[in-house]
């Protein structure tokens, strides 16, 4: 690992993880495109810190937009101070109820949810205030600024979308809303449309812009350093820890759907020997080759991780247990892994279901399957035991 870390410094480039960040690799761009795109654990996760920073956000603005009030009071008075003071209260009530809201489960409807009450708030109070504040005269010059300054809310708020890990396709919703309420905001106020005004919305479109991209690059970071975190350097798949959350949030969905969902315990035979007769970089060769064999044979939505030595867990949401344990059951005819004598290597597994099973979580689930993994070496090794001892399809060669 020195050595290939003092190989790119010598190089004078960069390595691989802040490469990917600056610019990200193709299977990450779909996910930046829109947060569907995204799989599911790093789904959740973006949400999760998204949904943590509307919430900080929306409670900071609540705190803070009311500390104006006394200006509108001061500065602008009369029956529009009071009406600014007024929408000022009622769009702190709604971030702060916003802001409770985001205490919810991470999921992509409530960011959407989340980012219409942090920016659609004061998107309408800026085109309620607009047109009222516009016409306002008699207002001494500190009051007249005051009023100037509402006309950059849009602005303000386009470019606060870069302080979010947002999608490209979130981010221009909101600058696209950004730019309508100025327009809409301006039409109302009845003012002609005038070179300026363009140019202010042009400059609103920019900072819309730029505030998307920034917010993009932040969930390209955070999606890049999820997958650092989340995968085993040496097979690619996910870890243990990374899978405890897969199948948590599997089971969840297979609960509320009642669809099935099937665990496999994968445990390589006799590996033991590999390390000790041909020593540990032959046996990673094994690991890796058995892990894009099992891959290989599992479905486009099934998910495949790395539990620890040379045993990996297979998640098949919607997969009965028979279904699972026939695919396994086919690697093992068709040739599991060659040694490095050559040799073919076999492999133990057992299988759980959710919705057959009596398993009160998917961490009991993964136990049962564990059990029938070790029921599969006592019974000889090189089988797929789907069910306890005693039951007719208990184990298959």
């Amino acid at each position: 690992m020195n050595g290939g870390g003092a190989s790119w410094a010598r190089a004078g480039g960069a390595p691989p993880g802040l490469r990917d960040a600056v610019v990200p690799p193709l299977h990450l761009w779909r996910g930046l495109l829109r947060a569907a795109g995204q799989e599911l654990l790093p789904q959740r996760y973006r949400a999760f810190v998204l949904l943590a920073r509307v919430r900080l956000w929306a409670l900071l603005w609540a705190v803070g937009v009311p500390l104006w009030i006394p200006f509108d009071l001061l500065l602008i008075g009369g029956p529009l101070g009071r009406r600014l003071a007024l929408g000022r209260l009622a769009v702190a009530a709604l971030l702060a109820a916003g802001a409770w809201l985001c205490r919810c489960a991470p999921r992509v409807h409530a960011v959407r949810k989340a980012l219409a009450v942090l920016f659609g708030a004061p998107l309408l109070y800026f085109m309620v205030v607009v047109p009222a504040a516009v016409h306002a005269s008699g207002l001494p010059a500190a009051g007249a600024a005051l009023r100037e300054g509402y006309r950059l809310m849009p602005l303000l708020i386009a470019a606060s979308i870069g302080l979010l890990p947002v999608t490209l396709l979130e981010g221009l919703a909101v600058a696209g809303g950004c730019l309508l309420a100025a327009a809409l905001g301006h039409y109302a106020s009845g003012l002609p449309a005038t070179g300026a005004e363009f140019g202010r919305l042009w400059v609103l479109l920019v900072a819309g812009l730029i505030g998307t991209l920034a917010g993009v690059s932040q969930t390209a970071l955070l999606l890049q350093h999820f997958r650092d975190a989340a995968t085993d350097p040496l097979t690619g798949l996910l870890n243990r820890r990374a899978g405890v959350n897969l199948l948590a949030l599997q089971w969840e969905q297979a609960q509320r759907g009642r669809r099935a969902l099937s665990v496999a315990m994968i445990d390589l035979d006799r590996f033991k020997r590999v390390n000790d007769t041909y020593g540990h970089e032959a046996g990673d060769r094994v690991l890796t080759a058995f892990a894009v064999r099992l891959r290989a044979a599992l479905r486009a939505g099934d998910a495949l991780l790395r539990w620890g030595g040379e045993e990996f867990v297979a998640i098949l949401p919607g997969a009965g247990a028979e279904e699972a344990a026939r695919r396994l059951e086919q690697v093992l005819r068709e040739g599991a892994v060659t040694g490095p004598d050559g040799a073919a290597l076999t492999f133990s597994a057992g299988v759980a279901e959710r919705s057959r099973e009596d398993a009160p979580g998917p961490e009991a689930l993964v136990a049962l399957a564990d059990r029938r993994m070790y029921a599969a070496k006592a019974a000889g090794r090189a089988m797929v035991v789907g069910s306890d001892p005693g039951h007719p399809q208990a184990a298959t060669r």
